[in-house]
């Protein structure tokens, strides 16, 4: 019976970063590190700086009055949560005095703010994205993600290889097209120094429609056909524009 347990829980590493559950939760970290890399935290609270100076001196104070509530409320709520964390531990650690001598390792704490200012966040990123690729590579959300995340880090041929595989599992996807006008963009106005990289680019962007001859088609004819091509699709016109 405890070999079957072991056994099945051998099972189930092998094939925990494969499930749906998993796949789900690491596109959602992988699109808020992207998110965090495009908007700073430091960003929005100059937005918020720029509200205010936008404001009366009355419509400020009010502000300031509400988020000074918002605050309190929220430091009330965190002191609560950590009382009641307290608790917890003192009342497991009455249930095992015979193990309170051995040494425990104290987990890092979970702190939002330390988590939203990220100072690499592509890199986090990256953790949950090879997951993805390694097991979820079925998936053409999977590749989209990889792409965006690559564009940002200027890495061609990882950029090509996603466009490859988005192409492989469905060649009319809307995000394969809006994917592969930032790739001709991005190689078009940052041209690759490369002599290598850039010829073999050139020869894989035969095998998507967007060569003629030995030049490549105009972004916008190729936008304008996209868009021609799928005029009863939203999901098709919206990636389009």
């Amino acid at each position: 019976m405890v070999l079957c347990a072991y056994v099945d829980m051998l099972n189930l590493e092998d094939h925990i970063k494969g499930h749906r559950f998993f796949r789900q939760a690491a596109e959602i970290a992988v699109e808020i590190y992207i998110r965090l890399y495009d908007h700073p935290v430091s960003e929005q609270d100059d937005d918020t700086n720029n509200t205010l100076a936008n404001m009366s001196a009355a419509e400020a104070k009010k502000h300031k009055n509400k988020l000074r509530k918002q605050q309190l409320r929220e430091q009330q709520e965190k002191q609560k949560l950590m009382e009641a964390e307290r608790r917890k531990k003192e009342f497991q650690r009455s249930r095992n005095k015979e193990d309170a001598e051995e040494e425990k390792v104290k987990e890092e704490e979970i702190v939002a703010e330390k988590l939203e200012h990220c100072e690499k966040p592509l890199e986090e990123a990256m953790r949950f994205l090879q997951p993805l690729e390694d097991f979820s590579g079925n998936f053409i959300q999977t590749h989209y993600l990889g792409f965006e995340v690559y564009y940002r880090r200027k890495k061609h041929l990882l950029m090509l290889r996603c466009l490859k595989r988005m192409k492989k599992i469905d060649a009319n996807n809307a995000k394969l097209h809006s994917c592969l006008m930032k790739f001709l963009k991005l190689v078009e106005t940052e041209p690759i120094a490369d002599e290598r990289i850039r010829t073999l680019i050139e020869d894989e962007l035969k095998t998507f429609g967007v060569k003629q001859g030995d030049s490549t088609k105009n972004i916008e004819e190729l936008n304008e056909e996209f868009i021609k091509n799928h005029s009863n699709s939203l999901s098709h016109r919206a990636e389009g524009k």
